[in-house]
């Protein structure tokens, strides 16, 4: 029997960082064949800019985007080092 394991995943993107098609089908083909636990993407900057970020990630983390945005600033940095080094004691 096969059987989908995922519902429909909301990709919330920054600005007009849209994913292009093939990105999206190859996201899609990721959550198929892996238990998701969300994702994230971004841009290999001095910020490490968040560009996008899916609905599993939000839930997993427990929270919603504009939440998530704020805490984080849009950088990956903010996530784990300096002042929101508290957001991930709070997990």
């Amino acid at each position: 029997m096969n059987k989908e394991l995922f519902r429909e995943e909301i990709i919330y993107s920054v600005g007009d960082s849209n994913l292009e098609e093939n990105s999206y089908e190859m996201i899609k083909d990721v959550i198929r064949n892996n238990h998701a636990v969300g994702f994230m993407t971004g841009h290999y900057d001095e910020n490490l800019t968040i560009t996008n970020v899916s609905g599993f990630l939000l839930y997993n983390l427990g929270y919603d985007y504009k939440e998530f945005m704020e805490i984080t600033k849009g950088s990956l940095k903010n996530l784990f080092y300096g002042e929101n080094r508290s957001f991930l004691e709070m997990m």
